[in-house]
């Protein structure tokens, strides 16, 4: 065998094609990948000076040759980015470690972009494959900008594919490999894409805003992957010419994993990332099986920092819109270990949201987290709510947010009437929950109360359910081959841990009554939703202390969070450092464990 050319002398940021004498399914491999790692196509990019050895092998055959790097003869000019990041009032912790500047990685790539025009990242894409479990392949992004502006970028990641952009990784926004959305209409500017098997990781760049318009979301992140990571990026709707509602993120599919070590920017403008992890729409799949808290059949958000400020209003003051999650669809995610400036943590949407069979969240966990705000109270308004929850089972626990809210959680069913969202009768529909509104109600619901409704499909404190199939006007329980109530689970919200004062002037002073709900009949206190209570007795609410001073005779319903048990948590976060597990009393006089949160920090982060 023999490599053609054999030796070559390259200048920094050149590159060279080998080939190999054995044709097709060569092997390729460098010594030295800092200096210039080869590709699985035998393209060998000059990293830094110094020198490496490649290795071509195919079968019995073998053959080498030497890669020499010297510094460029003449400089290359780095042409400005033309689309500048503004200042932002709200400063970035400082990356602990200094961004070398250059075009390194963290791990040794087997292919780079020849540069980050979108024609050259498209090439890089296509030429991906997939790895194994214990030897991913990794693809590079080298230093620049990429302008979207002609059509939508998509980035389809095989299965145990990592891609990355230069540079040390960064919690930021000091990353060197940048996508901006300059695209007119579309659903999104950029799409990723997950496997259907495997793991795959995106790390180390920014989405940054531009002249783009017309979508609904910046990016997409879809797929049907479990194991998916998005780390070290920078998300940002700062930088748009012109201020938009485009949401930052959708992420759409089965898909699960989590994001992490990131910043999101929602800069003066609404935006959410929008949950709708659905197997198939409307959801039914994920509302018949188990709820699953304190697993990773989730999409987690975790580690991130996130912020916002006030929507210019014209006429009135300004007030703080920002959301980092919403949900429907049967979206599942975790918040935990987030910073917020100015930003809520939960919300969600209902079943009976919008027109067709649609159902709503169908479960979230938001906690240790903590919530500031910059806020003036007399001339700011200050965000609604911490938690806006609308649909399905909810944990929200360990949560400090003191006066940057008027409320902490708001628990609402929103089929009661058409303040928000109009209601089609069955078959056509969902109908209205209970009689009173429009003397019809609806057969979806429970309806022990027949005014009422109570309780109401996927309502807040409603969990697994009989599995429901079609569209209307033939949807049915498939249980019952008919219009009917699909016993769904009493899962009720809680609360607990949590540190809480609305701002001065806009709403209640503790947790005592910030826990609302829209109508009570609906949505009872110690039947669909638990909050802490001290002293706690067993009786009603929620308690936390160890496990020797859990009540011996609770009453069915209640949940005590046991602080010195479990080993979830490494500790290694200030915002909790503790364990816990939470039981609930499921009899009268007896224990059962409910949760445990799922390792953290996350599996993922440790591949």
């Amino acid at each position: 065998m023999t490599i053609t050319p054999n030796g070559a002398t390259l200048e920094t940021g050149q590159q060279v094609q080998l080939t190999s004498s054995a044709g097709g399914g060569t092997k390729w491999s460098s010594s030295n990948s800092a200096v210039a790692p080869v590709s699985n196509g035998g393209i060998v990019k000059a990293l830094a000076v110094g020198s490496a050895t490649i290795t071509a092998k195919k079968g019995s055959q073998s053959a080498q040759t030497m890669i020499t790097v010297v510094a460029p003869t003449t400089p290359t000019p780095v042409p400005p980015d033309p689309t500048p990041i503004p200042p932002d009032p709200t400063p970035i912790p400082p990356n602990p470690i200094p961004n070398p500047g250059n075009d390194t990685w963290i791990l040794p790539v087997g292919d780079i972009a020849a540069s980050m025009s979108q024609a050259d990242i498209e090439a890089l894409v296509s030429r991906m494959t997939p790895g194994t479990e214990g030897a991913p392949h990794v693809y590079g992004l080298p230093s620049g900008t990429c302008h979207v502006d002609s059509r939508l970028l998509n980035l389809t990641l095989p299965p145990y594919t990592v891609l990355l952009g230069p540079g040390q990784l960064s919690y930021g926004d000091q990353q060197l490999a940048a996508f901006v959305d300059d695209l007119a209409g579309g659903d999104k500017y950029l799409n990723i894409t997950t496997p259907a098997d495997g793991r795959a990781r995106l790390a180390n760049v920014k989405f940054l805003g531009g002249t783009g318009s017309g979508h609904d979301h910046m990016v997409g992140l879809g797929g049907a992957c479990r194991r998916t990571r998005l780390d070290h990026c920078f998300l940002s709707k700062d930088t748009y010419v012109t201020r938009t509602n485009i949401k930052p993120m959708v992420i759409a599919g089965p898909l699960r994993g989590v994001m992490d070590s990131s910043v999101i920017d929602f800069a003066d403008q609404i935006g959410f990332l929008q949950f709708v992890n659905s197997q198939g729409s409307p959801g039914d799949p994920e509302w018949a099986a188990p709820t699953g808290f304190g697993t990773d059949d989730f999409f987690f958000i975790e580690d991130c920092q996130v912020r916002a400020r006030p929507m210019q209003r014209p006429g009135n003051i300004p007030i703080y819109l920002g959301s980092l999650t919403d949900s429907h669809s049967a979206g599942k995610f975790v918040v935990r270990f987030v910073r917020s400036t100015a930003v809520s943590l939960g919300q969600t949407h209902p079943t009976g949201h919008g027109a067709g069979q649609d159902r709503g969240c169908r479960a979230h966990e938001v906690y240790c987290c903590e919530v500031t705000s910059p806020i003036n109270t007399a001339a700011e308004e200050p965000n609604y709510t911490i938690g806006w929850v609308s649909s399905g089972p909810a944990l929200y626990w360990g949560i400090s947010a003191v006066n940057v809210a008027k409320s902490f959680l708001q628990l609402m069913n929103m089929r009661v009437n058409n303040g928000t969202y109009s209601q089609v009768p069955p078959p056509n529909g969902y109908g209205y929950c209970g009689k009173e509104f429009d003397g019809l109600g609806s057969a979806w619901d429970g309806n022990t109360d027949p005014l009422t409704g109570y309780p109401g499909l996927d309502q807040p404190g409603r969990g697994r359910s009989d599995l429901l199939s079609g569209d209307f006007p033939v949807r049915i329980n498939t249980k019952t081959s008919t219009i009917s109530w699909p016993n769904q689970a009493l899962e009720p919200v809680r609360e607990w841990l949590n540190t809480f004062s609305a701002v001065p002037g806009w709403g209640a002073s503790d947790l005592t009554n910030t826990v609302g709900v829209n109508d009570a009949r609906r949505l009872a206190e110690n039947r669909d939703y638990y909050k802490q209570v001290s002293p706690f007795d067993g009786t009603k609410g929620m308690g936390v202390g160890t496990l020797a001073q859990r009540p011996a005779n609770p009453t069915v319903g209640v949940g005590y969070w046991v602080t010195d048990e479990g080993s979830w948590n490494d500790g290694s976060n200030a915002l909790y450092t503790g364990q816990g597990r939470l039981y609930v009393c499921t009899a009268p006089g007896v224990w059962s464990l409910e949760y445990e949160p799922h390792k953290y920090p996350h599996d993922l982060r440790l591949l």
